[in-house]
């Protein structure tokens, strides 16, 4: 199988008059966590200025004002609409709508250290609860573990093992925010997210629900936002198959994959630096993740 099947592109503003929307994901592609990747703010406000429809989707578990205020902040332009998987779980648990009703009022929570909790504004849906009691578990960060009597920093998977077996012996469903396992940091190391507590947990025998790329409640939601665009004229951008490609192509979008973000060091390249991956890295990668013969539509070293 060739990458034939890809076209390499340069910058999306390439194939804007192909599309009316664009629906970007935020870390490894317009931004690493830090700050903007170079070009991407001028390249997002000029699809703006084309009148394009412009929407984030993203796995982040925190709410999408979060999101939003940083944007402003970095200079991009205000968006038509912001996903993010912590919007979608926290919406969903507030209004019992979208299949959060099964959850029960009692949960643990592990989560971030440097953020208001997730739970904020949920008090009246959910009450913290040690494991012991709670009815489920919300896996929204992975450093900090809140159960209403207790708080405890966690590191990575030492500290969670215990909690993970606690909540495997009652058979608790996890409700994991953020199905990504690691996300590359603006120096190009990697930190773990809530998708690699989230499998450690499905492989002890625990059954996880997650909220985000590639499940399909958060492309429901964007399709929501984009009424009236036909899918044909929508391009989602991202830099993870597991997540940003294979999430697109079951929405049936086309989709472009930004090769220096999630996946830069198996493909032999640099995070965040611009750099061309390989087709045979390509194909051997996509082969694995999508399955033989799947492919992203386009193909870009970033998304200028």
């Amino acid at each position: 199988v060739t990458m034939a099947k890809c076209q390499r592109l340069a910058s999306l503003l390439d194939v804007a008059d192909r599309y009316d929307a664009f629906v970007l994901d935020q870390y490894g592609v317009i931004h690493n966590g830090s700050f903007p990747y170079e070009g991407a703010v001028a390249c997002v406000n000029k699809l703006k200025e084309l009148g394009k429809t412009l929407t984030i989707l993203s796995n982040s578990s925190k709410r999408a004002s979060f999101a939003e205020k940083r944007l402003v902040e970095w200079q991009f332009p205000t968006m038509d609409a912001i996903v993010t998987s912590g919007e979608a779980g926290w919406q969903g648990l507030s209004h019992n709508k979208d299949g959060f009703a099964q959850y029960g009022s009692k949960a643990a929570l592990l989560c971030w250290v440097h953020q208001e909790s997730f739970a904020i504004g949920l008090e009246d849906r959910i009450t913290l609860t040690p494991l012991d009691q709670a009815d489920f578990v919300v896996l929204q960060g992975v450093t900090v573990y809140r159960d209403g009597a207790s708080e405890q920093q966690l590191s990575f998977p030492n500290d969670h093992v215990p909690l993970l077996e606690q909540a495997l012996a009652r058979q608790l469903t996890m409700l994991c925010i953020n199905p990504d396992k690691i996300v590359v940091k603006a120096d190009g190391s990697t930190a773990t997210c809530p998708g690699s507590v989230a499998e450690l947990y499905e492989q002890m025998g625990g059954t996880v629900h997650y909220v985000g790329k590639p499940h399909p409640l958060v492309y429901s939601l964007t399709l929501d936002a984009l009424k009236g665009i036909p899918p044909s004229r929508i391009l989602a951008v991202g830099d993870s198959l597991h997540h940003d490609i294979a999430g697109a192509l079951q929405a049936g979008m086309d989709c472009a994959l930004v090769t220096g973000g999630v996946h830069a060091h198996e493909l032999g390249i640099e995070a965040g630096k611009g750099q061309t991956a390989s087709d045979e890295s390509l194909e051997q990668l996509c082969d694995a993740v999508l399955g033989v013969g799947k492919r992203p539509t386009y193909v870009m070293s970033s998304c200028m």
